[in-house]
């Protein structure tokens, strides 16, 4: 987390804050592949993921870790856009959304056969990108022709 922090720190001020959080998760991601140690064939990162997803002791708690520590994220998007974070609820509901895609991109990750950095920055990509219209858009078939 303190890695994506960083990055969503120093992004370009021009970039709204949903681009901006999705620039800064991906590149934290691949600035973890390129300095990240290889273990048994897969990159630390990966390994330590795959630990977790796949031990119930280790993923109870992961929620509550992403939880605690969103809010640094959240301070940091809110003092980029100018907000203050006590009243304005859109940094932390951000911070929130994308933590819960992250929990996602992880889970689809591991079931799709855990193909390495690329494939999860795919997932993650594919879920950024469904991200606005799944909030705005209306979803039945019956939507789709008008």
């Amino acid at each position: 987390m303190d890695a994506f922090v960083e990055t969503l720190a120093v992004r370009p001020a021009g970039e709204g804050p949903l681009i901006a959080v999705r620039n800064a998760f991906r590149r934290s991601l691949e600035q973890t592949q390129a300095d990240d140690n290889i273990r048994d064939g897969e990159p630390r990162y990966l390994a330590v993921i795959s630990l977790i997803d796949s031990t119930p002791t280790l993923l109870a708690p992961s929620p509550r870790h992403l939880y605690d520590n969103s809010d640094k994220a959240a301070r940091v998007l809110a003092e980029r856009e100018g907000v203050d974070l006590d009243s304005d609820l859109r940094p932390r509901l951000l911070i929130g959304i994308c933590a819960i895609i992250l929990g996602l991109v992880h889970r689809d990750w591991r079931i799709q056969g855990r193909d390495g950095f690329e494939s999860m920055l795919a997932l993650l990509g594919a879920y950024a990108d469904q991200l606005w219209p799944t909030i705005t858009g209306r979803w039945g078939a019956s939507c789709q022709s008008g």
